[in-house]
């Protein structure tokens, strides 16, 4: 009985879920074909045929500003990313340089396996 009761609502959580109108990249399989571009900053986002239909005057800025956001957030995280990977590369190539030198003591502050610092 437990195991039913968590089914039904696993599968009501997922109905109450809307998909978001737009997306960032073209995607066929939902329908967001159309190109459209918000009218603040320009950003490109897809959204399907209805769309014009159903999403006009305030309700239409708020969409755009929700895709704003996203970008923006997209953005945002992919540079984290970059720097993230650029600063342990530059790590490895010092380790490497500092292991050709003969010097042992100097602690290299990452990890093997991430790209975050060891606990100390």
């Amino acid at each position: 009985m437990p195991i039913i009761v968590l089914i039904l609502v696993s599968l009501l959580s997922q109905l109450m879920v809307s998909n978001p109108p737009y997306s960032l990249h073209p995607r066929s399989g939902s329908g967001q074909t159309i190109k459209m571009q918000t009218e603040n900053l320009g950003v490109v986002y897809y959204v399907n045929k209805d769309f014009k239909n159903e999403y006009k005057g305030m309700l239409l800025q708020k969409v755009e500003k929700s895709v704003e956001e996203d970008y923006v957030t997209n953005i945002r995280n992919n540079c984290w990313k970059e720097r993230q990977q650029s600063k342990f590369i530059k790590c490895l190539i010092f380790k490497n340089v500092f292991k050709v030198l003969g010097i042992d003591n100097c602690r290299f502050p990452y990890s093997r396996n991430s790209l975050e610092l060891p606990s100390t």
